[in-house]
């Protein structure tokens, strides 16, 4: 999901002694943390969300007793111990009194009627596939060195690289450099090229299976590391447990949430916003308009009238190199 935030165009001491009004648009997790942030820095805030109830595509619903998940079926950063958990823990999806089942495997497979598994238990990963594919033995190993290496990602939490004093940023770095070899390598490589890697066309499958070949490599090692580091998991109650924590904490600061409000587009004065057109022509204005919804809704509907975009909106034409 892409957020993009436009300061409105107004005198520098327009309603300085009043709580400025941020405006966003969508109700999924980007949308409801954005707004649980800007209420920790005292902004008024109000999301606008198309859907009956919020989440975006972090969802699930019951249907004949039964409840069908569609989305988190696990969770990076699950793990105590890393970056993304304090964020989680923050926006109140989830605590240490939250049950979360840890997640073994990124999936199951039928291959010819033997089950196999990409565990995150990398021994047994190598073990498994060594013995069902043995003439890829030697990519299978290259397979789990990277992974490895991925491990030592770190993510940004404590705010944007831009941000980070001198000697921060180096160190931030240096934790990261065992990664870097890999991260060139397979950065702008398609699952379907890397794939290709692999002589055992079985193996090929199985591996298009987990991740389609129009998506990143780089995407599919991160997913795996996070299974090797212990930090993905299944928070019980599902998607819909986790946002209903997430907009009760968005609530309780005292956040304005209105449902069943589609949005028609961001307004704008020149270059800078000045609030959003609701689909049944209602105006709301602003200070601030925060666009958390999918990236090419936000590029090419919502923000159709926003200078500067075009950018972004030409990077949709090179998918691989801009995953």
């Amino acid at each position: 999901m892409l957020s993009l935030f436009f300061p409105i165009g107004k005198d520098d001491n327009f309603r300085m002694l009043q709580r400025k009004k941020v405006i966003i648009v969508g109700a999924g997790v980007s949308g409801l943390t954005a707004g649980i942030y800007c209420l920790d820095n005292g902004f008024d805030v109000a999301i606008y969300e198309k859907h009956a109830i919020p989440g975006g595509e972090c969802t699930g619903w019951y249907r004949k007793g039964s409840y069908i998940e569609g989305c988190a079926h696990w969770v990076i950063g699950t793990n105590p111990k890393g970056d993304l958990y304090p964020l989680w823990e923050h926006i109140g999806a989830f605590d240490e009194k939250t049950k979360i089942y840890p997640t073994e495997s990124l999936s199951d497979f039928d291959v010819n009627g033997k089950t196999l598994s990409l565990w995150g238990d990398l021994s047994q990963l190598e073990k498994e596939f060594c013995e069902s594919f043995p003439e890829d033995k030697r990519q299978i190993r290259r397979f789990i060195k990277s992974i490895k290496a991925y491990s030592h990602v770190k993510i940004p939490t404590r705010g944007p690289l831009s941000q980070m004093n001198p000697f921060y940023l180096m160190n931030f770095s240096l934790k990261m450099a065992p990664m870097v070899p890999s991260f060139l390598k397979y950065k702008k490589m398609s699952m379907g090229e890397y794939v290709q890697k692999f002589k055992n066309e079985d193996l090929r499958n199985l591996l298009l299976r987990a991740m389609k070949a129009s998506y990143n490599a780089h995407s599919f090692l991160y997913v795996m590391q996070s299974l090797y580091r212990k930090d993905a998991g299944v928070i019980e109650g599902g998607s819909i447990r986790m946002v209903s924590n997430i907009r009760d904490r968005f609530l309780s600061l005292g956040g304005s949430l209105y449902c069943n409000r589609p949005v028609q587009k961001v307004i704008f004065d020149g270059d800078k916003a000045t609030g959003i057109l609701l689909e049944n022509g209602d105006r709301i204005d602003g200070d601030y308009v925060i666009v958390a919804t999918d990236a090419h809704h936000a590029c090419f509907d919502l923000l159709a009238d926003a200078p500067g975009l075009d950018h972004f909106r030409k990077k949709y034409e090179k998918p691989i190199e801009y995953p």
